[in-house]
């Protein structure tokens, strides 16, 4: 996120919330198995 020039803000239980530009987005983490996760990036934050 850092790379695309996201801004870490804070976290919410599983979402992380990153700001750029004045918009913010919430990207959200889920226990895949014991030891991955999986994350909902949304296409906003590539840009």
């Amino acid at each position: 996120m850092d790379e695309n020039g996201w801004q870490f803000k804070d976290q919410a239980g599983s979402g992380y919330i990153f700001e750029k530009d004045g918009v913010t987005l919430v990207v959200e983490a889920r226990l895949f198995t014991k030891n991955y996760f999986l994350w909902s990036v949304p296409k906003e934050a590539l840009y």
